[in-house]
């Protein structure tokens, strides 16, 4: 199972060190060779560090169809093991036509082999600090 993530298309820079401490030693994480771990996620990153986000409501084929209306669309992929796979933004449409769409899954009770390949994303909406999605220019 794969955790498919959204953010807006626009928004602020995001360039923030995200450090922690080794006894008095603080050491900064390079985000370029960060991996899923766990899903669901608690903070999105890109290789230049983290982005202060927060996670929303999880999305069913309407709710997406409904974003991509109101423009471009960034589709993140998070897999266990995996780097995040942010989906260049030109992609979107496509990207949600032939590989989201088919694998979306929306119900409680998830079963591989109902899905083409066997396997799944599910889809949370993620909103980046100080971006709103209702607002998101093409």
């Amino acid at each position: 199972m794969i955790l498919l993530l959204l953010l807006p298309a626009e928004g602020p820079p995001w360039r923030i060190a995200f450090c922690f401490r080794l006894g008095f030693t603080i050491k900064v994480m390079d985000s370029s060779l960060r991996r899923v771990t766990c899903l669901p996620l608690e903070q999105l990153w890109r290789s230049t560090g983290p982005i202060i986000a927060s996670r929303g409501r999880r999305l069913n084929a309407e709710d997406i169809a409904n974003l991509l209306r109101v423009g471009r669309v960034q589709f993140v992929i998070a897999d266990v093991g995996h780097p995040l796979q942010w989906i260049d933004l030109a992609d979107c449409y496509n990207f949600w036509k032939s590989e989201v769409k088919p694998h979306l899954a929306t119900g409680e009770r998830i079963v591989l082999d109902d899905f083409p390949d066997s396997y799944c994303y599910i889809a949370s909406e993620w909103n980046a600090a100080g971006t709103d999605t209702t607002d998101c220019p093409a």
